[in-house]
């Protein structure tokens, strides 16, 4: 399986913007976590998750795109292929 980290950065957004932007993220299949043999931890904000075995990364931005369009705010997206994270810090799922 491929992960796909995605960062979505809402353009002059509130708090119920970033809402409308996780809740649609989940529709898509982003998810907030990320794990390993230790357990899972939560991304930090505004940072989702994307496993898959068919896509790409130029359909897993279509995905977000279409989420964050759907807050009616300008945004910008960064979409990387993992091989592989680390992390440090992170709050671990209970």
């Amino acid at each position: 399986m491929t992960e796909f980290i995605t960062r979505v950065e809402l353009n002059n957004a509130n708090s119920e913007n970033y809402l409308t932007l996780h809740e649609e993220m989940r529709k898509e299949g982003f998810i907030k976590t990320i794990g390993d043999s230790s357990g899972n931890y939560y991304l930090p904000d505004a940072t989702y998750n994307y496993i898959s075995d068919t896509l790409n990364k130029s359909a897993v931005i279509q995905k977000a795109k279409k989420a964050a369009s759907k807050t009616n705010k300008s945004y910008k997206i960064l979409v990387t292929k993992s091989a592989g994270s680390t992390w440090y810090n992170l709050d671990k799922v209970k």
